[in-house]
């Protein structure tokens, strides 16, 4: 009797074994239009957030003067925080981020910095005016910079990262507070702007126990811009050899200059300013503490959440969980602008 049992086990197990590479052919050819299929689809919210904001009529968006979350901005000295961005769905995006930040405290003027190339038309709609100027934040336009012929990044699309080195030109500002627009504020973040010049963040994809000195993310950090330095950084650049290729364009030209050459003394911020979300769940925040000590998520070593519409994603991850925080987020700016998500 047992020698029949192995039997027909050893017949299922050969049988699975001979029709592998046919199953496997099978899972491929079904599942990768399904998967390109949801990397376009969009969540209706986002889309209709988008097309308000787009617009090309100047309507007053009346639901603004309605909202009770915002805080007058008091600000003594001339210090924002900043994040790069485009002037179409980054655009967006980055609003969402701000109204985030303002939504736990945040009173810090922003400013907003759109790199635009040469012969390049990026218009700005009203309406987007409009809800940046309502969210305390200044949209600036910048000159696009080429990468140096040395520099040769991991992806076609970091040479917009390198744009971050234009922000130093805008001296009229005392310091800046740079975020990227993919983190999550869980609380005000206003004490950033007391930092010293470079205060940089951790690598964010190390284990969250331990303050990596040696290493940084571009994705926050604090210093004082200045155009004699952004000179300096480009010249830099020309005339030193990384030993990443500059793989990483604008972060590896400041770990460099800073960490490695040590041409300028830089400060080091707690990883809790610029922590990746992936961390959520580790044996670093436990009894789920992670939200109450991270000042700032970052959807880093990792996608976004608008690759996919808030219905794709559960709870049951921590990227999950904060990907419906991020639409949590969008849905409570869509509320304020007189759009509702339909069930």
């Amino acid at each position: 009797m047992k020698n029949a049992e192995r039997s027909w086990q050893h017949r299922l197990i050969s049988r699975f074994r001979r029709h592998l590479p046919l199953l496997l052919l099978l899972s491929f050819l079904v599942g990768m239009p399904l998967y390109y299929w949801l990397k376009r689809a969009r969540d209706p919210v986002e889309l209709q957030v988008e097309a308000l904001l787009f617009r090309e009529d100047s309507n007053i968006i009346s639901g603004l003067e309605k909202s009770e979350i915002m805080n007058k901005f008091q600000v003594e000295k001339p210090v924002v925080f900043g994040t790069l961005s485009d002037g179409g769905l980054g655009l967006m995006r980055t609003l969402v981020m701000i109204w985030g930040a303002r939504s736990v405290g945040n009173v810090i003027p922003w400013a907003i910095f759109v790199p635009k190339k040469e012969n390049e038309s990026i218009k700005i709609t009203e309406n987007a005016k409009k809800v940046a100027e309502f969210l305390g934040a200044k949209i600036h336009f910048m000159d696009w910079i080429d990468l140096p012929p040395n520099f040769h990044p991991g992806e076609e699309n970091w040479s917009f990262a390198w744009q971050k080195m234009s922000i130093w030109k805008f001296d009229q500002y005392e310091k800046i507070v740079l975020v990227d627009s993919d983190t999550i504020f869980q609380k005000s973040g206003n004490e950033m702007v007391d930092f010293k010049d470079f205060t940089y963040s951790t690598g964010t994809c190390s284990s969250p126990c331990v303050e990596y000195f040696w290493e940084m993310n571009a994705g926050v950090i604090t210093f004082k811009p200045s155009k004699a330095m952004f000179d300096e950084f480009m010249e830099y650049a020309r005339n030193t050899k990384s030993p990443t290729d500059y793989r990483y364009v604008e972060q590896d030209l400041l770990w460099l200059y800073y960490f490695k050459n040590k041409v300028r003394p830089s400060y080091h911020m707690s990883n809790l300013y610029n922590m990746c979300i992936l961390w959520c769940n580790s044996k670093c925040f436990p009894d789920n503490t992670f939200e109450d000590l991270v000042i700032i998520a970052h959807f880093v070593c990792m996608g976004k959440p608008w690759e996919y519409p808030k219905s794709y994603w559960g709870h049951w991850t921590c990227f999950g969980k904060y990907a419906h925080k991020w639409y949590d987020r969008l849905d409570s700016l869509a509320k304020v602008l007189q759009i509702e998500r339909q069930n």
